[in-house]
């Protein structure tokens, strides 16, 4: 039996090779999975280690709380005095902005400084050029840094304060002690001197060998006196908490030990000179630190390898359906084997067989296409600037080996299951016969349909239950309707050999009308009903998932975007820091209105102080800005502002419930800013955004002196790219300081990665379209040889070779058709239902139906079902209507 499984194999290679396809990418993809996530949980386990550099300790608060800088100071002076430490260093960071001293017109740079150590081994950086700063005036910067602001060693650069942390203290001694340092001796002052330039004289370039900085970017160099150099702090009480202005702060002490010191007699003696600190080891720092994004990088895992997952669900349909035409067609093979005394086991061991060979040959096929995706991936990764270092080569483990391999087998083997059983469960003279169809009436029918109607009602009740959940737990009801959906399809797919044949009839009544040779295809592709509901719905399985994550897909974008307009009416929102003044931002805002991309750009004054009421009732701080109708014709989304009049406070229903409490109500009066403010009367209307709107007549109307921030609303051009604007809109700036926040970049970047994903997905499932479109051609082939004489019968009595061709060709394309046109609609119920689970937590769901996907999908199934009918009608018409008569 062995070489005769070896011989059936060779003789269905064509069709072998199509099924191993869809195995090799499932298993490709696992494999993908595996080593991808190893090289990256790798490149995060060096990453996260080199930043404690080679320290034998590490020493945090034990309530994993941040340390001021004066708390800092007192923890390392507390565990220096430790027996059996030879040197300690903080992480102590402060964020500045810098810019080149001197420069007419400089460009900024956001920059995290660092204090350097003399200890080596605690050193988390390097230096590529120059040297490490050893005066309070000098300061080492990274290359990117330095090559942004143009600057070199010798350059002198400038510095303000831009940290603005807050600092919450607790109740009883530790809660006073906390504000007691944030308020140490010489840490007051006022605003005003908040951004009081430093000026430093640049002495190194810093690099980072061991990438311990890959995720928050190389740092800046001074010494731990350049930190004190800075403004004073300034600090705003309010009840139990304390804002802390321009203050670093630290999270660890990196700590060296004496040689021959036990480092952790050392960590215990830290912990009972003071016992609010923990000392653990560089490894343990190492794993908690990699726990804390673990769970994150567990995610990505899972969801990368759901989609292996589906490949594999996919692949074992497609084979399933594709062994039962292997073994439709080899039925009268089978049957002679058994009447030459062949067993029924013997039969079924060489399906299975078969599918073994074909499960392990096109596994390690997928083993190797994952591990070259992967390898290639890497190379290219290491050309690029990634945030964590990879290494270069994958490393292998045993899971990531067998794993794939063995999965790939196993549902090769599964899926074959079925047609084994059917190859052998047929009498041998009966086998001789034709297939008859399955009818419900029979033990077999009844099963089947009792089993599929189970899972589709059952799985139909939980997805209609999982619409139901989403609205209160989103995770939840996302995990019951892929379990209902699953559930649902499959009794859909089980149930097909039922419910299709006769939709293939009732749609081939259709078709005849056209004309003989279309009355004669339709009238033989129904004739075998469950050869037809074998190939169409592996047809169906394919279109119905492509069909699914286009409409997914498309709702997402539809749904996104809705979501983004509600939230952001305008293209793009420059803020500037400090006070710059109307003027300097007028300035700005006509700098940006030349910006390339750039339809519109309007200056407008906000106030953060809200409303309040007659009464004196402050009713919350939401923002509140000044722009006319006609400044926002120009620059916002919709016309939602065109009534607003002075003395009128416009709001949106959001921000009126959620920006002011108690919510203000339509006719109620306010005053703006404060009690002295113009007074306004509310009107809720239907508008994007959570900001409210008066007139610049009105915001003009405030009391002298009034703070006022000033931000730029920006519009794009028609078709320009909002990341490449908003890239010109910084440069145009990089004199300014400023943040550019873009609704328009996000809603493009969030596109960009829809289309991504499903461009793999569809690329995947495409492969399972394909081989059933190869199953059409099976059961053309088949249906060929099984009619033989009976093509020549209608030969012989005036059927052309032209008209035989037609009819193989419409009975191809009526096939394909059945099942793309069926497979259409079941995947846009499916891709309905599984968006509005999945995206009703980002607001209103926009339902759509993609037409250029479906319009492409069945122009595709019908085109290759006629292509399909290429070879199949060659091998009819070769041959003549005398030798196909003459055959017993």
């Amino acid at each position: 039996m062995f070489r005769l499984t070896l011989a059936q194999m060779r003789r269905s290679l064509g069709r072998l090779v199509a099924a191993g396809i869809a195995i090799a990418i499932g298993t490709g993809f696992v494999t993908a999975t595996f080593l991808a996530a190893a090289a990256l949980q790798q490149g995060t386990n060096d990453s996260v280690t080199a930043q404690f550099a080679h320290a034998d300790l590490v020493v945090a608060r034990a309530d994993q709380s941040e340390w001021t800088a004066a708390q800092a100071a007192r923890a390392a002076a507390t565990v220096g005095g430790v027996p059996g430490v030879a040197g300690v260093a903080s992480d102590l960071t402060r964020s500045v902005t810098v810019r080149k001293d001197g420069a007419a017109d400089p460009v900024l740079a956001n920059l995290d400084l660092t204090p350097t150590t003399s200890v080596t081994t605690l050193r988390t950086y390097g230096i590529a050029t120059g040297r490490a700063p050893a005066a309070d005036h000098e300061i080492a910067l990274s290359q990117s840094v330095a090559d942004r602001l143009g600057v070199a060693v010798g350059s002198r650069v400038t510095t303000v304060d831009t940290d603005l942390s807050t600092y919450s203290g607790g109740d009883g001694d530790q809660g006073a002690e906390d504000l007691a340092d944030a308020a140490a001796p010489g840490e007051t002052g006022s605003a005003d001197a908040l951004n009081t330039p430093v000026t430093w004289t640049v002495v190194g370039i810093v690099d980072d060998p061991h990438h311990a900085h890959a995720m928050d970017g190389i740092p800046g160099l001074v010494t731990p006196g350049g930190l004190d150099r800075f403004s004073p702090v300034t600090r705003a009480v309010d009840g139990d908490e304390t804002t802390v202005v321009a203050a670093p702060w630290a999270t660890n002490l990196l700590v060296s030990v004496q040689p021959g010191a036990d480092p952790d007699q050392v960590a215990r003696a830290v912990t009972a000179a003071d016992p609010t600190l923990a000392a653990i080891s560089r490894a343990d720092a190492a794993d908690k630190a990699i726990s804390a994004i673990s769970d994150g990088q567990n995610i990505f895992t899972a969801f990368i390898l759901g989609f292996a997952g589906l490949a594999l669900v996919v692949a074992a349909l497609v084979i399933a359906n594709t062994f039962q035409v292997i073994v439709a067609q080899r039925r009268r093979t089978l049957a002679l084997l058994r009447c030459s005394g062949a067993s029924a086991a013997q039969l079924r061991r060489s399906v299975l067989l078969e599918a073994s060979i074909l499960g392990l040959a096109a596994s390690a096929a997928g083993f190797v296409l994952g591990t070259g995706l992967v390898q290639g991936g890497l190379l290219v990764a290491g050309r690029l600037d990634v945030s964590v270092p990879l290494p270069e080569v994958v490393s292998f483990s045993l899971v990531s080996i067998l794993v794939p391999v063995v999965v790939g087998t196993l549902v090769t083997v599964l899926a074959c299951l079925l047609p084994a059983r059917e190859a052998t469960r047929v009498p041998p003279l009966a086998a001789l016969r034709p297939a008859e169809p399955i009818e419900a009436r029979s033990r077999a029918g009844l099963v089947r349909m009792v089993f599929s109607g189970l899972l589709g009602i059952g799985g139909a009740v939980l997805l209609i239950g999982a619409l139901l959940l989403a609205r209160v737990e989103v995770l939840a009801g996302l995990l019951v309707g892929i379990v209902g959906g699953a559930a649902s399809f499959v009794g859909i797919v089980l149930a097909a050999v039922f419910w299709l044949p006769p939709v293939a009839r009732r749609v081939g009544a259709l078709v005849s009308r056209s004309g003989p040779a279309a009355r004669l295809a339709t009238a033989n592709a129904v004739r075998n009903p469950r050869r037809i509901a074998a190939t169409s719905t592996a047809l169906l399985i394919g279109v119905t998932l492509v069909t699914m994550m286009s409409v997914g897909a498309t709702s997402a974008r539809s749904s996104l975007d809705g979501a983004l307009d509600e939230t952001y009416p305008v293209d793009a929102v420059v803020d500037f820091g400090g006070d710059p003044g109307s003027a300097a931002v007028q300035a700005a805002t006509t700098e940006v209105t030349t910006v390339s991309g750039v339809a519109a750009a309007v200056a407008v004054p906000v106030l953060g102080g809200g409303v309040v009421t007659g009464d004196g009732r402050v009713q919350g701080g939401g923002e509140v800005a000044g722009l006319s109708p006609d400044q926002a014709e120009r620059v916002m989304h919709d016309g939602s502002l065109r009534g607003l009049t002075d003395g009128t406070l416009l709001i949106s229903p959001r921000a009126a419930k959620e920006g002011f409490s108690p919510a203000l109500r339509t006719g109620e009066t306010v005053h703006l800013g404060d009690a002295s403010g113009p007074q306004l009367t509310v009107r809720v209307h239907d508008m994007a955004g959570s900001t409210a709107y008066v007139t610049p007549a009105t915001m003009a109307k405030l009391p002298t002196g009034t703070s006022l921030q000033w931000r730029t609303l920006v519009a794009f051009s028609s078709g320009a790219s909002a990341s490449d604007v908003v890239d010109r809109i910084d440069d145009a700036l990089a004199a300014t300081q400023h943040w550019t926040t873009s609704p328009a970049a996000e809603r493009q970047l969030m596109e960009q990665v829809i289309d991504t994903i499903l461009a793999v997905v569809v690329g995947l499932l495409a492969v399972a379209v394909l081989i059933a479109l190869i199953g059409v051609a099976n059961t053309l082939a088949l249906s060929v040889l099984e009619r033989r004489r009976e093509s020549a019968t209608l030969r012989a009595i005036g059927l052309s070779k032209r008209q035989l061709r037609s009819m193989l060709a419409v009975e191809g394309a009526f096939i394909a058709g059945v099942g793309a046109v069926l497979g259409v609609v079941l995947g846009l119920l499916y891709g309905w239902a599984g968006s509005w689970v999945v995206l009703n937590v980002v607001g209103d769901v926009h339902l759509t139906v993609p037409w250029r996907d479906v319009a492409v999908v069945i122009a595709v199934a019908l085109v290759a079902g006629l292509i399909a009918s290429v070879a199949p009608a060659r091998s009819a018409t070769r041959t003549s209507p005398v030798e196909a008569l003459a055959v017993e």
